[in-house]
């Protein structure tokens, strides 16, 4: 990576990084205890450090992964489309070893108030419907892309009798042929692996901060509410990440199916931009209780 790169790479992640903590000063949650200053103080710490870690791991795969690491797999580019997935996972996985190093209360007297806890901490509902729309429409589009793709897998027929079709920049008939790279099975169900495990280790992390120690000097409101908190930080991560997915591989759809002749390319093309657009505002909505 050249030196204008790693530059680049440096602004966007100042950049973005500032836009985190913005954010998280932005806030409406007004502590008005020590111990729920110190437990915000704390989440704060960890969404920016967890923050920042999948950015400078997304900002590497971005400039590696389509070049330097482009035949790494038997499958051109597969790597590149699994960056996302992998940025969310290193996310959540530091996110994961914060909440599972909570203290346990300590002193000669200890209290703890008695609270049925879900199985998973609930976020806001904004973040988690996020979460799932973009998981089931990744899924619908990965299956749809896998069954009309060429048997090849990564190529889209050309659309017949429609004028001229682009191939390498050059008009040609659309009569015949197919144009690439278009993101069939050999992509799709790689992809669809990595969102599982996207979601399986978000609700691993819900798990984790469900099932934390109570904030000892909190009241069961207050405790909630922090855990609440956590949980939505959680999902707004993982939603990034489903999101950039999504985009990244409805954009590239819909580039090829636009070459091909195919009238729903620039559709596909549109989906993508506000699916990434959306999914970046979901990231960097505050949380209010």
């Amino acid at each position: 990576m050249g030196l204008s790169k790693v530059v680049l790479v440096v602004i966007i992640i100042a950049l973005l990084a500032s836009m985190v903590v913005f954010s998280l000063r932005a806030k409406r949650v007004v502590p008005t205890e020590l111990a729920m200053s110190r437990s915000l103080r704390r989440m704060n710490n960890t969404t920016v450090v967890a923050t920042l870690a999948g950015l400078v791991f997304a900002s590497w795969a971005w400039f590696t992964f389509p070049t330097a690491y482009v035949n790494a797999t038997s499958v051109p580019g597969l790597l590149a489309a699994l960056g996302p997935a992998l940025a969310g996972l290193v996310y959540l996985g530091v996110t994961a070893a914060s909440e599972g190093t909570w203290r346990l209360p300590s002193g000669d007297q200890r209290a703890a108030f008695l609270a049925r806890r879900p199985l998973f901490s609930r976020a806001f509902p904004w973040a988690t419907r996020a979460l799932w729309v973009w998981a089931g429409l990744l899924t619908v589009l990965l299956v749809t892309f896998g069954l009309i793709a060429e048997p090849d897998g990564r190529s889209l027929r050309n659309a017949p009798d429609v004028g001229s079709c682009l191939a390498d920049g050059v008009p040609v008939p659309c009569g015949g042929g197919a144009s690439g790279p278009f993101p069939g099975w050999p992509y799709g169900v790689p992809v669809l692996v990595a969102a599982l495990l996207v979601v399986a280790a978000t609700l691993a992390v819900l798990h984790l901060v469900a099932r934390r120690p109570a904030v000892w000097g909190t009241s069961a409101t207050d405790d909630e509410l922090l855990r609440a908190i956590s949980a939505t930080r959680v999902v707004r991560g993982a939603q990034l990440s489903l999101g950039t997915s999504l985009a990244g591989i409805t954009f590239f759809a819909g580039a090829t199916a636009s070459n091909a002749g195919w009238w729903w390319g620039w559709v596909a093309i549109i989906l993508a931009v506000t699916v990434l657009g959306a999914s970046f505002g979901v990231a960097m909505r505050r949380v209010n209780p």
